[in-house]
């Protein structure tokens, strides 16, 4: 597998784990989207593609990379990548989603565990999280009449800049 899918893959993984210890008892994914039953306990979709929340599907989060850039991390080793994260966060209503949004802002900023998964199972390289800025969260570019749409309402954004050593 290679570094941008593992990257992607490293943080979807720590954002679930981040959930499941802030009380979430089911974390769904896109395929739970298609087969879509009335989920069970308490329960949110996490999702590393482009696709929409609905109102049935809130609170949803949607992982985005931008900007992957290979870069040397040090001199003699030129693996690493660059890139910036966005971590969209979509509530029923603006209390969970400042929750979440909170949580996820605190206890990324411990660190990432980066994975390779080429053979099956997470093997652990480092992951650095750049302090440039820290871990941001902005509001919803939606204003005006698109904030009507409940599932777009109640949304915030998490960003931050990283470097892998691999």
């Amino acid at each position: 597998m290679e570094a941008n899918r593992n990257i992607r893959l490293s943080i979807r993984e720590h954002v679930e784990t981040l959930l499941f210890d802030m009380g979430y008892e089911n974390v769904y994914d896109e395929s739970n989207m298609r087969e879509w039953s009335t989920p069970s306990g308490r329960y949110i979709f996490l999702i590393d593609s482009s696709i929409k929340p609905t109102i049935t599907t809130l609170p949803f989060i949607v992982i985005e990379l931008q900007n992957i850039t290979r870069e040397p991390f040090e001199l003699g080793n030129d693996k690493g990548r660059n890139f910036i994260v966005f971590i969209h966060v979509f509530g029923r209503n603006r209390g969970e989603r400042d929750d979440i949004a909170s949580y996820l802002q605190d206890n990324l900023a411990r660190g990432i565990t980066y994975y390779d998964f080429s053979s099956g199972i997470g093997v652990a390289y480092s992951f650095t999280i750049l302090r440039l800025g820290g871990i941001l969260v902005s509001d919803s570019p939606i204003t005006g009449d698109g904030r009507e749409e409940a599932s777009l309402s109640n949304w915030t954004i998490l960003s931050f800049k990283a470097m892998t050593q691999q």
